[in-house]
């Protein structure tokens, strides 16, 4: 095959001295106007003529030599249209002609497709109701005298939609109310109503829920123009990606259409899926929130709150009544939110660790989830002592900060405790590097805060199975024996650091033990899973770890296997050492009322006056 080779590509390599360096300034001077240069315009799809000569037509499968020209419809008139060649490109001038003939002030049927689709948009139903089929085959127009009338009113008009939209907008048929109670003469002659002697109740379309949602909670994004976004952006839904096999949940609920075929008018579905969506859906309730909030910042005072609200969802002052069960309403929600039991708050969640049979618990730094805490007992360790764990890392500080697998310390070096954990991006002690923090009593002869560091480094997103065994006699260098397994590898060994470590014999407090952190600090938190934790009031030999002997001993003091299910807190020794289940904290009078001001919005945006135009 023949290669193109760009010459100027390999300049750089062949100038040197003085030349090299005018080519490199005029290089950087390049990039910087490459800074400046407007984004490409997007590239639409469209059609052109090949030459400006057009092809013959004849008919296929005819032997004569009979040619066509283009002419309008028969029916229509059959007219021969001026056609002639657009100079300085290459067009017949065919489409040209075509098009303005549709748009022609002497065509009136353009001009009454579109004033009729535009009456449907107001109105519900078109003046004729089969919008896609004028003609013979399709339904008559209730109205054919103001059909022709406003078309020729809209074609006299310049074109102008908007002017049209003005001119329906203030008639007095658009003006009517659903709600008008119907005479006997309607009831018998138009019960279908139409001939409009009362305007029809109708839904706001998928778009506009989810804009009118948006503009009640403060939150529309009226910027125009711009790439598509996702459903969950708060731009205006035109500008909502559209997928064919995936729409968006609220859009595809309240019948957006497919996309896949023209659609005259929108379908108008009452369903279940569109109740739970609005009820409890994730969506619906960001908005309610968002309103909230927007109500609190904006006004004071609890009655401005709902004055506000019902403008804000209804566009219209509240009433007195409205107002005093609106009131009502969120004082008798406050109170009861006050009043509850609060339930246990979930198990953290769980995570299948690869190559590891089970789960663990899924610990991720700054969500609002608890670190686990074993509360303390006497039974806890208070001389050599063995921490094993099976662990997945993800991520590491960006600083010096360790994450934290089991501790019984509260990050102060001037506390005793210990705590096991990997370092992170800016240690010390190099990064991800398995240590141990031990810290033991000054005043009775301790050395204090002290980090043994194995130099056992666990990668990121891969499982381990690790332990420290601590014997605090020992000075020597087994005095402190740390173990690294990879369990992705079936092949990998089991790899040990023998560690000197200073007295710290009078490590012992009353503090609890944590899973995936330390007592009263939110950093040195876990980012991963951890399962399999076990803690031994011994130094364990070899022999006796959990890779070999996954039973609880005499010597357990606590077994957490962190397994899902209603297990996920026991513990599997005998020392009955389970893991407290996390109490959400009472939420005080100001949350509460927060709470249900959120409720009473949520009410407002479920409400039909919110959905429905009567």
């Amino acid at each position: 095959d023949l290669q193109v080779i760009k010459a100027w590509e390999r300049i750089s390599s062949r100038i040197k001295g003085d030349e090299k360096k005018k080519w490199d300034e005029l290089q950087k001077q390049l990039k910087e106007l490459e800074k400046s240069r407007p984004k490409s315009l997007p590239i639409a799809m469209t059609v052109r003529d090949a030459t400006p000569k057009p092809p013959v037509v004849k008919i296929r499968g005819s032997r004569s030599k009979q040619t066509f020209e283009p002419r309008v419809f028969e029916v229509l008139g059959g007219v021969k249209p001026e056609i002639e060649p657009i100079p300085n490109i290459k067009s017949t001038g065919r489409r040209t002609a075509l098009a303005n003939w549709i748009a022609s002030p002497d065509n009136p049927l353009t001009a009454r497709v579109i004033v009729n689709r535009i009456w449907q948009q107001h109105f519900g139903r078109g003046i004729a109701a089969a919008a896609n089929d004028f003609g013979k085959l399709g339904e008559k127009p209730t109205h054919p005298e103001l059909l022709d009338w406003l078309a020729a009113t809209f074609i006299e008009k310049g074109w102008s939609i908007k002017k049209l939209h003005r001119l329906i907008l203030h008639s007095a048929a658009y003006r009517q109310t659903a709600l008008r109670e119907a005479p006997e003469v309607a009831r018998m002659k138009d019960p279908s109503n139409r001939w409009l002697w009362r305007m029809n109740t109708s839904r706001l379309e998928a778009e506009q829920i989810r804009d009118a949602m948006l503009a009640a909670s403060g939150e529309l994004d009226l910027k125009l123009g711009g790439a598509s976004v996702s459903g969950d952006a708060k731009r205006r839904s035109l500008y909502v990606k559209v997928y064919r096999n995936t729409p968006d949940k609220m859009l595809g609920a309240f019948d957006l259409t497919d996309g896949l075929s023209s659609s005259p008018k929108r379908n108008v579905t009452t369903t279940a899926t569109q109740s739970l969506l609005m009820i409890n859906g994730d969506w619906t309730m960001k908005r309610a929130a968002a309103m909230a909030k927007r109500l609190v910042r904006e006004q004071r005072d609890p009655a401005k709150r709902v004055e506000a609200a019902y403008e804000m969802a209804f566009g219209r002052p509240v009433r007195d009544n409205e107002r005093r069960a609106a009131l009502a309403f969120i004082g008798a929600q406050a109170d009861g939110i006050v009043r509850a039991k609060p339930e246990p708050a979930k198990a953290a969640p769980t995570a299948k660790i690869d190559k590891v049979e089970g789960t663990a618990a899924l610990l991720k730094p700054g969500s609002s989830q608890s670190i686990l805490e074993v509360p303390h007992n006497d039974s806890l360790p208070t001389g050599d002592f063995t921490v094993e764990a099976i662990i997945r890392l993800d991520s590491m500080y960006p600083d010096a900060t360790v994450r934290t697998i089991v501790a019984q310390w509260n990050a102060s070096s001037k506390s005793r405790g210990w705590s096991f954990g990997v370092t992170s991006a800016k240690s010390g002690y190099q990064p991800r590097n398995l240590i141990l923090q031990l810290i033991g009593d000054k005043a009775k002869g301790d050395n204090g805060y002290e980090v043994i560091a194995s130099n056992l480094r666990p990668e990121l997103n891969k499982p381990y199975y690790v332990a420290v065994a601590v014997k605090l006699d020992d000075l020597s260098d087994g005095g402190t024996t740390f173990y690294l397994k990879d369990l992705s590898d079936p092949k990998a060994k089991l790899t040990a650091a023998f560690v000197p470590h200073a007295k710290n014999n009078h490590y012992a407090n009353k503090l609890p033990i944590w899973i995936g952190g330390r007592a009263g600090s939110k950093s040195h938190r876990w980012d991963g899973a951890i399962g399999e934790v076990r803690i031994s009031n011994t130094a364990l030999d070899r022999a006796d770890l959990t890779l070999y002997k996954d039973a609880p001993r005499k010597d357990t003091v606590g077994y957490w296997k962190l397994e899902d299910g209603k297990d996920f807190y026991a513990d599997a020794s005998s020392r009955n050492n389970g893991i407290k289940p996390p109490v959400p904290p009472k939420p005080s009078l100001a949350q509460a009322q927060q709470s249900a001001l959120v409720d009473f919005c949520h009410v407002l945006l479920n409400s039909n006056e919110f959905l429905y135009v009567d």
